[in-house]
């Protein structure tokens, strides 16, 4: 019996999720019921799509372009960040972002509820994390699809020692025009800069709009943002829970040129508004204890 068959016999729900081979032959989970839709690739236990049957434009961006092979990061959608954010730091060996997003995630369970079609992974150490330093956890996902999309990442530790980390879950949402929306939610807080040396600086009350380059890791925030789009008419609002940190991002025409899996043309088309728990709100985790951060998200409008 196949990977996929396997799959469908243990956790498919008729006429709600199947499994399937994917491109570059990336096994995925695809659910569709009368209340929304939605692609879930097992590496990285990366959401790539979801849109309620509402939505009248896609709510989740997910590159043209995009890398679709074994051990490379999907660009868009929702890749999972952990155990750090962008560079690690200290000279110490690994990827951007950590390795949750580019590893294969064991399929646990999948259900109906009211809310809509949950499914859950895991992930454990390996020899690739265990080469990183990471070796004493258990990582549990739990994506639920239905007119809202909920997002809930476990991290236990199972060793003797604290373990800290950083972690967000890195959405990217698609927009008419990023030179044309608002986003709200994070006025009156410190940030830093990436686009600027992550230089400390202070975001004004009101919404952020966008006039080039963005790259900030909001501190000590941990209100619902919203993606406010005027000519789709719609907002998109971001509910979380259990993180500190919110990121906002846009590389703009230069950065995403310089990107192979994004490209000179996907810019406008897209902002980044992750949850997260980065920086001076990394997480620490005592032994036995389990830290939980998730979103729920809601297309208001068109």
């Amino acid at each position: 019996m196949s990977e996929v068959d396997e799959l469908n016999a243990r956790f498919g729900l008729k006429d709600a999720l199947r499994f399937e081979d994917g491109p570059g032959g990336l096994t995925r989970a695809r659910i569709a019921t009368d209340r929304a839709t939605a692609e879930i690739y097992l590496q990285g236990a990366h959401v790539a799509r979801w849109q309620p049957a509402s939505a009248a434009h896609p709510v989740l961006f997910l590159s043209d372009k995009s890398h679709f092979e074994v051990g490379k990061a999907i660009r868009g959608g929702v890749p999972l960040v952990f155990p750090w954010f962008a560079e690690r730091k200290d000279g110490l060996p690994g990827g951007m972002h950590g390795f949750a997003r580019t590893l294969p995630w064991e399929v646990v369970a999948a259900e109906r509820r009211a809310e809509g079609v949950a499914l859950s992974f895991k992930l454990l150490p390996n020899q690739t994390t265990r080469d990183l330093g990471f070796d004493h956890f258990v990582l549990v996902y739990e994506v639920v699809v239905g007119a809202t999309l909920t997002l809930a990442l476990e991290v236990e530790n199972v060793g003797d020692t604290p373990l800290r980390f950083d972690e967000a879950l890195h959405a990217y949402y698609s927009v008419s025009d990023v030179r044309q929306i608002e986003v709200s939610g994070i006025g009156d807080t410190d940030y830093l800069d990436r686009a600027d040396n992550a230089k400390p600086k202070h975001q004004g009350v009101g919404a952020i709009r966008f006039a080039g380059e963005t790259d900030q890791l909001h501190l000590n925030t941990q209100e619902a943002v919203t993606i406010s789009d005027p000519v789709w008419r719609r907002r998109m609002v971001i509910e979380k829970r259990g993180s500190k940190s919110t990121v906002v991002w846009n590389p703009w025409q230069a950065k995403a040129s310089a990107l192979a899996d994004l490209g000179a043309e996907a810019w406008p088309h897209f902002v980044c508004v992750e949850p997260a728990n980065a920086a001076e709100n990394a997480v620490t985790v005592a032994p036995g204890a389990t830290h939980t951060m998730g979103m729920t998200v809601r297309v208001e409008g068109a």
